[in-house]
């Protein structure tokens, strides 16, 4: 049912142009697929390992990465105009993936969180490069399939295992979420992109708090920017539009943030 390693013989992602690396144990895919791109020239690559003992997220946090999980990354051509949405549509990949395979309401709580009823599930960390005049961009993807939160040690979290009571084929699911950034990438528009963002996220009409540099913004996401900011309404009844920064309180959130 969940043999990941039959991922090295996947017909249709070679088809998509696609080198297919599978590791049993690396320090971070993150890492294999920069040296991947550097030395070896792979502009289209998928790496996935069974465990990662140096895993990371935004700003070089721990991303603990125990086996059963799904701990990928992606390496792929971004075009300039969907360049500041990389991580929208691989954020929708994921979405749209579990929901087209197992019929489920997974939300993204902006900006890289994967989360299902406001435990989360995985999350999502994008690296873009320049080789050659293009734009390389390494989507970094884990997502809790057959481990449990358990095997985490982090209140909060979530597996796809306990919310389905049976195990899922990792295999199935990257294949899925690498056919939806190829779709996102090709047939949208950013318009359109922003739009089925809107319909996913978890953040959209909650409030948060969010620290930008030093200062700490305060309010209810009332809206999308068309390049995947947050517009956020504060007490004061200022919109302030806010690109990045770390969310330290979110409305309906069960896990620790920051």
């Amino acid at each position: 049912m969940d043999n990941l390693k039959e991922i090295e013989n996947s017909i249709l992602l070679r088809n998509l142009g696609y080198e297919i690396f599978y590791l049993r144990k690396t320090f971070s895919t993150m890492d294999f697929a920069r040296e991947a791109l550097e030395f070896g020239k792979y502009f289209r690559a998928v790496i996935v390992a069974e465990e990662q003992v140096r895993g990371r997220g935004r700003k070089g946090r721990k991303w603990v990465s125990p086996r059963g999980g799904l701990w990928t990354t992606i390496v792929t051509p971004i075009p300039r105009d969907k360049l500041e949405l990389t991580s929208i549509i691989a954020g929708l990949a994921v979405t749209v993936s579990l929901k087209e395979l197992y019929g489920l309401n997974i939300q993204l709580k902006w900006p890289n969180d994967v989360v299902y009823l406001g435990f989360k599930l995985g999350g999502i960390l994008v690296e873009n490069l320049i080789y050659d005049n293009e734009i390389i961009s390494l989507v970094g993807i884990g997502i809790n399939c057959n481990n449990s939160s358990l095997d985490l040690g982090v209140e909060g979290t979530i597996s796809l295992r306990e919310i389905l009571g049976r195990r899922v084929s990792r295999k199935e699911i990257l294949e899925k979420i690498v056919v939806n950034i190829e779709r996102f990438l090709k047939e949208y528009t950013a318009f359109e992109i922003i739009e089925a963002y809107k319909r996913y996220c978890f953040s959209l009409g909650r409030k948060v708090k969010i620290k930008v540099n030093e200062e700490i913004i305060e309010g209810i996401v009332c809206d999308i920017t068309n390049k995947g900011g947050l517009i956020v309404r504060t007490s004061r009844k200022d919109e302030v539009i806010v690109n990045h920064g770390d969310v330290i309180e979110h409305e309906g959130a069960k896990y620790k943030l920051g």
